[in-house]
């Protein structure tokens, strides 16, 4: 009887290594981050999406803006407590006029874009010429907000513009893309 357990030991002790040749290992990688964030960005804000509307383009030819389109950036899980209580904006983009910060380019569509038309926004609800939101990527101080606990959301106002009060707007397909930053201070 010894003997058998014996055999079937080293017989077991064989057949080891060449079960663990054909053994595969991996890799487990940890990605993270800690952050001295006041708030996150909502789920709601990754990506806006803004419908402008349709126009005729006589119709934007005879005055310098259209209607404008309310949309928000959320924050939420803010801390109004911590250090950094103050939530800072800036927004690039393609401008649509040398020299004019305030005024986004239509995204090319080939021969199909729009023509003598950009994208403004402004912080407050029908302000056509003050609180414009710069895409330079420079600050935009009016929209500094000092942070609440909980959510905070930040109303914006898109319209589009003529470039050139002088040249008819031409019809085509009028979108744009903007990206923002949000800081802490």
């Amino acid at each position: 009887m010894k003997k058998y357990a014996l055999n079937i030991a080293v017989a077991s002790a064989l057949a080891l290594p060449f079960g663990l040749a054909n053994a595969s290992t991996g890799t487990i990688d940890f990605v993270g981050e800690v952050t001295d964030e006041t708030c996150s960005l909502g789920a709601d804000s990754i990506q806006i999406t803004v419908p402008m509307g349709s126009y005729a383009a006589h119709h934007i030819s005879g005055i310098p803006n259209t209607e404008a389109r309310q949309f928000a950036i959320n924050l939420t899980g803010c801390d109004a407590s911590l250090a950094l209580n103050t939530a800072e904006f800036t927004f690039s983009g393609t401008l649509a006029a040398a020299g004019n910060a305030n005024l986004l380019a239509l995204d090319l569509d080939g021969s199909n874009a729009a023509t003598n038309l950009g994208i403004a926004i402004s912080g407050t609800n029908g302000d056509f010429t003050t609180n414009l939101i710069s895409f330079d990527g420079s600050p935009n101080a009016f929209l500094d907000t000092p942070l609440v606990d909980g959510t905070n959301t930040i109303r914006l106002y898109a319209f589009y513009k003529r470039i050139d009060g002088a040249q008819p707007v031409t019809s085509g397909s009028a979108n744009a893309t903007a990206t923002f930053t949000v800081s802490y201070s």
